[in-house]
């Protein structure tokens, strides 16, 4: 931990969907962790990152674990979608602009 009161980075990868476990692929945060971290004080902040790293030693997850899972995902159908947040709290803006022809678009069942 660096000095009392000094905010760490964003735990963010840019790498933001949520897996079956509701876990991002990315940095391993919940929904409700990735939306609550901008309110979190830095002590919070600092133990997230220690939960975190919990959360990868338990997984066995390494960095090109997550990008191998991303190739998996592209090859799995002829269009995938990756959005920041969740399907219910979205935090791309996406599904606010998209055309009416997405509508009836089915959520997966992964995310």
């Amino acid at each position: 931990m660096l000095e009392d009161g000094e905010r760490p980075q964003s735990p963010c990868v840019n790498i933001c969907v949520l897996d079956a476990s509701g876990l991002c692929m990315g940095c391993l945060r919940t929904g409700t962790e990735i939306a609550q971290w901008s309110a979190m004080s830095a002590a919070e902040q600092w133990m997230l990152l220690q939960t975190l790293n919990e959360r990868r030693s338990a997984r066995g997850v390494h960095a090109m674990d997550v990008v191998e899972r991303i190739k998996s995902e592209l090859g799995s159908a002829p269009v995938v979608l990756f959005m920041k947040g969740t399907p219910d709290f979205p935090q791309c803006g996406f599904r606010r602009r998209r055309s009416p022809r997405c509508a009836p678009a089915a959520r997966s069942s992964s995310t």
